[in-house]
């Protein structure tokens, strides 16, 4: 778990300068999806906690978002090494730089999503789930 919160620190920090850099985003663009994951983040865990609550149980919905998370993270990574899943780099502020097709922007925006909602949804059921321990 510490190693997908340093993980999820270090993608959510730096998601805009790799949109700006690697996936030739104009920068309002990049903002605008990073405050989006960021409202998510904020958001999913009220969705996890009653998930948790009421249907799964804690240790349930922390094993199946920690697993979401890495799959999330995985991707990501993937989009980074493998040339085929960005476009070609340019030079910043070059009018000839390539968009990102479809099916690149749907991977990113798809790992983008699992690493987002599988470290919201651990964050504060891990901390219930620590709680629990003192409930006898």
């Amino acid at each position: 778990m510490a190693g997908l919160a340093l993980a999820m620190g270090g993608w959510n920090n730096n998601i805009t300068v790799y949109l700006i850099q690697e996936f030739n985003m104009k920068s309002i663009d990049a903002a605008q999806i990073t405050n989006i994951l960021n409202g998510c983040i904020n958001l999913f865990p009220i969705v996890a906690a009653i998930v948790a609550d009421s249907y799964l149980g804690c240790f349930s919905v922390i094993v199946i978002s920690s697993s979401l998370s890495l799959l999330g993270l995985i991707l990501l990574t993937l989009t980074a090494i493998l040339d085929t899943l960005k476009p070609p780099p340019c030079e910043s502020g070059s009018s000839l730089c390539q968009n990102p097709s479809k099916p690149q922007l749907a991977i990113l925006y798809v790992s983008l999503a699992l690493a987002s909602l599988g470290a919201a949804s651990t964050r504060f059921t891990l901390a219930t789930m620590g709680a629990d321990q003192f409930s006898d």
